[in-house]
């Protein structure tokens, strides 16, 4: 019976995939939706449009959490990209905070709904700082040679 002289070689190396570029792109969007969103907030907007405005951020901020998933050294990512990211996800809890909050005086009309109005408040002012410290670490993490 011959035998074969194959040996098994291994593949080289897979080089680690850099995470600034398409972080950068995808936490564009986020910054983006949730700009919108406290834009749309401060001029006025209904609950539907809010829930909406919602689903979409949800979207974004779950693209940066695969990206951010799919590296292959979480641990050596750049404490921009680690703080931009959690920026982002506390604006987007504070503006589902509220959201929820909105849901509850739709449900119980009826009652008093002075200390959510003021809650709401709270929690889109909340939002607002997190997104003005993202956009801090956005442009920080631009400035950043890749």
């Amino acid at each position: 019976m011959p035998t074969s002289n194959l040996v098994a070689v291994s593949a080289p190396p897979v080089p680690k995939r850099t995470i600034r570029e398409p972080f950068l792109t995808a936490s564009g969007k986020s910054l983006a939706k949730m700009h919108q969103m406290r834009s749309e907030i401060g001029s006025g907007l209904n609950f539907v449009r809010y829930g909406d405005l919602m689903t979409e951020v949800g979207t974004t901020i779950d693209s940066l959490g695969r990206l951010i998933r799919d590296t292959e050294d979480e641990d050596s990512l750049p404490p921009e990209i680690t703080e931009l990211a959690a920026c982002l996800g506390s604006a987007r809890d504070s503006y589902y905070a509220s959201y929820k909050l909105w849901q509850i005086k739709m449900k119980f009309p009826e009652q008093d709904s002075s200390s959510e109005d003021e809650e709401m408040h709270n929690h889109w002012s909340k939002a607002s700082d997190f997104l003005d410290k993202a956009d801090a670490a956005c442009t920080r993490l631009q400035k950043l040679k890749p």
